[in-house]
């Protein structure tokens, strides 16, 4: 068994760690769930109420762009992190 230090979920704050896995499980879907159903909600707001039907397509192009850009960033930082991974346990190796 792992130390408590090692098991402690701890949520916005709250310590979720004398839930079963079962309900600490329920507990994150719940709340991805929950979150999604707002950013939905809050980007439609922007796009349809602030901004006009006639930006919609526009903004939907612009939030492709930028997840393509971050993806990209990401992208490359995992692959150079592997990388550099790769090399510490080469020259560990030697």
């Amino acid at each position: 068994r792992l130390p408590p230090s090692d098991t402690e979920l701890i949520l916005f704050g709250f310590d979720l760690s004398h839930l079963s896995s079962k309900y600490q499980f329920l507990t994150c879907a719940f709340g991805v769930f929950f979150f999604t159903i707002m950013y939905g909600y809050l980007q439609e707001t922007i796009q349809i109420q602030i901004a006009g039907r006639k930006f919609a397509l526009f903004l939907g192009a612009c939030q492709f762009a930028g997840y393509a850009f971050w993806s990209a960033v990401l992208s490359k930082l995992r692959t150079l992190r592997l990388k550099r991974k790769k090399q510490v346990m080469m020259n560990q190796n030697l």
